[in-house]
């Protein structure tokens, strides 16, 4: 079904009801700001999952809480943008809060994306691509390369449909 949307152009359409959330590419920024003038920046591809981090698991926010009772504002500071300026704008946000008089509860340094690097890029993809004679061979050797090449949209470059 999805891939009857998808070749007939209905899938913008299909989706719209759908709230938009990051991936590995697509980060947002935000900030828990505390009464007692304690504040975190970071940044996340799923916001409503690392809400539920904070509130429930061993986290700096989690902690403060627990320890302070102090009362907290949570903001979101960018919408989902580029992987790479949202590690910008989580400096640019942690030094501006600091230097706005307020103490930050961040215990590591900004720009940490979790994960680790992503291997699977355009190129390499791309590249072990070549080295397959069609998608079900791509599949077999190469299954997280194919996996990113189909979910960014590269597989039918790689491979055209006949």
């Amino acid at each position: 079904m999805y891939r009857r949307a998808y070749d007939n152009g209905w899938i913008d359409d299909i989706c719209v009801h759908m709230k938009s959330i990051g991936n590995l590419y697509k980060r947002m920024v935000y900030v828990y700001i505390f009464e007692d003038k304690f504040f975190y920046v970071g940044l996340t591809c799923n916001k409503e999952r690392r809400k539920e981090e904070h509130l429930k698991t061993n986290t700096s926010v989690y902690n403060h809480i627990n320890k302070t009772k102090s009362k907290f504002k949570y903001i979101d500071l960018t919408d989902y943008i580029d992987v790479n300026e949202s590690v910008i704008k989580e400096k640019y946000f942690l030094d501006k809060f600091k230097k706005d008089g307020l103490i930050p509860l961040n215990k590591n340094k900004t720009g940490g994306l979790g994960g680790g690097v992503k291997k699977w890029n355009y190129d390499t993809c791309k590249e072990k691509s070549l080295l397959c004679k069609g998608r079900y061979e791509f599949s077999k050797k190469f299954g997280r390369a194919y996996k990113e090449s189909k979910l960014n949209g590269w597989i039918d470059e790689f491979f055209p449909k006949n």
